[in-house]
């Protein structure tokens, strides 16, 4: 069923029938109508509303003044529906075209002939400026769908909401920015919209972005911009992300630690609660616990705990504590041999992961320098770099080097180091 801007779209195709009616015993406006007719049946469906509606306009300033006053009227709604269909231009291009057409109206006929022109542009100008005000003045807030936690480095997906009071139907359009991307970036909103938001960001804490929103009457004359605050993002840091993990990865692990069960003692003051046997105190109807072997293997670490900035460190934090914890979880003692300056070795087990990985964090170092070309282009850490090889010769086999690739690469890459395997971080 046609609506009233198909209508209007069908009544402006015929308009040059009428004023052909309306000026019979006008040669020139005859033939410039017939011209338009065939303009209009040619470009039917064709997006050329607006266009062809203007030269309407424009026609009607040749006409008799009260011929040209009255069919104004109708063609400013025609001009309505139009823009509402297919306006892309501001509110400024049809307000200079209106204004220069009435200035040429007036100086090549008279002043009363310009008045067709003077309702479309008053119009266009009134509809402008109240839109502009009431955007400026509109009340515009977000929301989510509770609260919204991440892990840095990785994708959040949500739905954003936006809202206007008082209620508005206009179109709006969020601007990506560096951390959040909008899909669709446009979308309509009838006093409230919703938008689906994909936000990542690389360090944690509580993110609060300022969002670009800008907001476009239906017809596309005016577009105010706003800034607004997100609601809160809060992002956990991957190294406190991987220290729940390791937890509760440890936390599973069998009850009575590394090693199969040798024997049995009785309780005394000091062993394990978690290494109680309770079949076999049941059973005997005393305390006992689980005395263990020892698993004999160790896992040499060498870190390396330099970085170039803030979001390395973090990354590396977490390719650390994972480490660690798989080789706990495994079965395996764990010596940290930290290559600093000061170069000390952290010994870390199931029973005091928590205390003891806390050490090893505290060792890393942001130096937040950029990275250009070749990091030791100049033989600047030539020394540091043989102080560390020589460390590495004095470790029992097979060791693992966890580091930013920057840093490592040297340790990482000689044959004599065939026996090292390399954990590395991009600089980010």
């Amino acid at each position: 069923m046609p609506n009233i801007d198909d209508a209007l779209a069908v009544a402006r195709t015929i308009m040059p029938i009428l004023y052909i009616a309306l000026n019979l015993n006008n040669p020139f406006i005859i033939g410039a109508s017939a011209a338009l007719l065939i303009l209009e049946i040619v470009n039917i469906g064709r997006g050329f509303d607006v266009e062809l509606t203007l030269v309407n306009m424009a026609l009607t300033t040749l006409m008799n003044p009260i011929i040209g006053l009255i069919l104004s009227a109708p063609l400013t709604m025609i001009l309505d529906s139009a823009l509402r269909r297919m306006n892309n231009r501001p509110w400024w291009t049809y307000a200079v075209a209106l204004a220069l057409a009435i200035l040429a109206a007036s100086l090549s006929l008279s002043p009363a002939h310009a008045l067709a022109l003077a309702i479309p542009l008053t119009y266009i100008l009134a509809l402008a400026l109240s839109n502009w005000v009431l955007f400026n003045m509109v009340s515009v807030s977000l929301s989510t769908d509770g609260r919204l936690e991440a892990i840095a480095g990785a994708p959040l997906n949500y739905r954003l909401r936006v809202r206007l009071k008082p209620r508005l139907s206009c179109i709006a359009r969020l601007t990506n920015g560096d951390n959040i991307e909008f899909e669709p970036s446009e979308f309509v909103i009838n006093g409230e919209g919703e938008v689906k938001a994909r936000a990542r960001f690389q360090l944690g804490g509580v993110k609060r972005p300022r969002l670009r929103i800008m907001l476009t009457d239906a017809r596309r004359l005016i577009t105010v911009e706003r800034t607004i605050r997100h609601p809160p993002i809060v992002v956990t840091p991957r190294i406190r992300a991987a220290l729940e993990y390791a937890e509760l990865m440890l936390g599973r692990r069998s009850a009575w630690g590394v090693g199969d069960v040798e024997e049995v003692k009785e309780y005394t003051p000091g062993d394990p609660v978690r290494r109680i046997y309770w079949k076999k105190t049941l059973k005997l109807g005393k305390i006992v616990v689980k005395v263990l072997k020892e698993a004999p293997e160790a896992v040499n670490i060498a870190l390396v705990p330099y970085t170039s900035n803030e979001v390395t460190l973090d990354r590396l934090g977490e390719v650390v504590v994972l480490t660690i914890a798989l080789a706990l979880a495994n079965g395996s003692r764990v010596l940290i041999h930290i290559l600093d300056d000061e170069y000390k070795v952290v010994r870390v087990n199931v029973d005091d992961f928590k205390v003891k990985i806390n050490d090893v964090l505290s060792s890393l170092t942001s130096l937040n320098v950029r990275l250009i070309g070749g990091v030791d282009a100049w033989g600047l850490f030539r020394e540091v770099k043989a102080h560390r090889r020589l460390r590495l010769s004095n470790l029992t086999k097979p060791i693992i080097v966890i580091g930013e690739e920057a840093w490592v690469r040297d340790l990482c890459v000689y044959e004599e180091y065939s026996d090292i395997q390399c954990l590395t971080v991009r600089s980010r």
